[in-house]
């Protein structure tokens, strides 16, 4: 058996569920880590985001605390858009992994 082979055949599908988890645990830091970022930058419009060509650009979450604490009820209604846009996110993120998980699962009964 080639080297490439034994990988693709051997190694991947036993580290198929390792890379799931780590790669879910890295976007739930990411998603966590935007508290302290909002906490500290509060949408400082002098930071600029990497491809920003009409300026500077607000996080999700950023935009979720500025909108709810707007007396507007469409700002208000952003907000709550914004975090159902966060809940299907991550909602999206685990069906997708249990589903990656579970087939390879199946596969090696």
């Amino acid at each position: 058996m080639r080297r490439w082979r034994a990988i693709v055949s051997v190694v991947l599908p036993t580290a198929l569920p390792g890379i799931t988890t780590g790669v879910l645990l890295a976007i739930a830091r990411a998603a966590g880590e935007t508290a302290p970022l909002l906490l500290t930058a509060f949408g400082n419009q002098l930071l600029v985001g990497w491809g920003s060509w009409n300026g500077p650009e607000a996080s999700l979450t950023l935009e979720i605390f500025a909108n709810s604490r707007s007396p507007f009820p469409a700002q208000q209604a952003r907000a709550w858009t914004g975090a159902l846009v966060l809940i299907l996110g991550v909602l999206v993120l685990s069906v997708v992994a249990r589903a990656v998980v579970g087939r390879r699962a199946r596969r090696s009964r």
